[in-house]
């Protein structure tokens, strides 16, 4: 390895004390961050047992979307793999309270799910825990951030609502942000990243866009490659049917009911619509729409711009145009703060106002829900106001620092 080629999991945390000090933002938004993490602490806390039981089985389970995973993959060890993508086989293996939940992921998921029902529920829940606790660390390790801001992220980043549901959506962005960081130093091994990534596609969607506007092509080769070597090994494994059968899904009444749900913790852009009274069909036209711009935004966003600034509007902009997007998602919002914390380290009170109230929106969504649970349908609609706001001041800074050199350059 070269001298001037950094180790893939170097930790660089900027030149010097004081810059990595004029990092966070400034003290509003540090304010923001902080109090998110004492936040997320306390409702740890207060439900630890319930986030700490291991249930020898899945019918035990009753909160989980990790059970979805779990009896995905006791299918896919009997043979009956298609069988996951069909809720009447599908939810007789879960406890009475998870008989709404669906299999939505597609088949190459499987092929990294399938070990799960070799061990007991409780042994995959524990193991999954690790898992979510390491992405959290791994992603502002990945963004380059100091110490300080490793810690904040990884207690404040909807901690609390990923480790309640046990959901890995945390994972695939710490891969996304991994790939991001690494697309034009290690190509082949920041699009394999990209590939596994696919896996749950509803968070990097955006990312093939960036790498044609940032010229990251081998990147952008490998991830094919690797997802389409991904796709071979599931029609290998659980057999051709198995693809028709996850694009069937789509089609089903309870995935219909489930994409269209309006429930408060539905944070998505059709959702939104759906809470204002729009019907299913402006409800998909407008998200397509708002999809297809935001790929144009990211495909020309002005390569003038710096590298981490592209990145952090991308995210963000990934978050707003999600097609499904919950709090346990949040850590796609905070990754694009992060990374806007690299292109500009200190930041206009409004960008740190707007920033500070979407990186606490989960823990006052939980607030909202245990104190007044009747607005928190209402409540939700300006969540997701505040997730454009924050993009919309993000490009804004974005102009604003047009040329200035970031200050962790890579």
């Amino acid at each position: 390895m070269s001298q001037d080629q950094p180790p893939v999991f170097a930790y660089q945390p900027g030149p010097s004390p004081s810059s990595r000090r004029s990092s966070l933002g400034g003290p509003l938004f540090l304010c923001a961050v902080i109090l998110a993490a004492f936040c997320n602490i306390y409702f740890v806390a207060k439900q630890w047992d319930q986030l700490w039981a291991f249930p020898q089985s899945v019918t035990q389970s009753e909160r989980e979307d990790l059970d979805a995973f779990y009896r995905a993959s006791q299918l896919a060890q009997e043979g009956r793999a298609v069988d996951a993508y069909d809720p009447e086989v599908f939810r007789p293996g879960l406890s009475e309270a998870q008989h709404h939940l669906i299999f939505v992921n597609p088949p190459h998921f499987l092929l990294f799910a399938y070990p799960m029902a070799s061990f007991s529920y409780g042994e995959v829940k524990a193991a999954t825990g690790i898992l979510i606790l390491a992405s959290l660390l791994l992603i502002p390790l990945f963004a380059r951030q100091p110490a300080e801001m490793i810690v904040l992220f990884a207690l404040s980043a909807g901690l609390h609502y990923t480790l309640l549901r046990m959901n890995i959506s945390v994972v695939m962005v710490a891969l996304i942000v991994f790939a991001l960081q690494y697309a034009e130093r290690r190509p082949v091994l920041a699009g394999l990243a990209l590939a596994v990534a696919t896996v749950k596609p509803q968070y990097g969607w955006l990312v093939p866009f960036f790498l044609l506007n940032s010229g990251a092509y081998r990147c952008f080769a490998a991830a094919a490659v690797g997802t389409i070597v991904l796709v071979a090994l599931s029609v290998l494994a659980f057999g051709a049917e198995s693809w028709p059968a996850f694009l069937g899904i789509f089609s089903d009444p309870d995935f219909k009911k489930y994409a269209l749900g309006v429930t408060p913790g539905s944070l998505s852009l059709q959702a939104t619509i759906g809470k204002l009274g729009g019907s299913d069909g402006l409800r998909s036209t407008i998200q397509m729409i708002a999809m297809a711009a935001s790929a144009g935004l990211v495909l020309f966003l002005p390569r003038r711009w710096s590298r981490e600034a592209r990145i952090g509007v991308m995210l963000l902009a990934s978050a707003a145009v999600s097609s499904s997007f919950l709090y346990y998602s949040w850590s796609l919002v905070c990754a694009g703060l992060l990374f806007m914390l690299l292109a500009v380290p200190r930041w206009p009170v409004s960008m740190q106002a707007a920033a500070g109230l979407v990186w606490l929106q989960p823990a006052l969504a939980m607030l909202l829900f245990n104190l007044y649970p009747g607005y928190a349908t209402a409540y939700s609609v300006f969540v997701y106001a505040t997730i454009c706001a924050t993009l919309a001041l993000a490009i804004r800074l974005s102009v604003k620092n047009d040329g200035i050199e970031p200050a962790f350059a890579g």
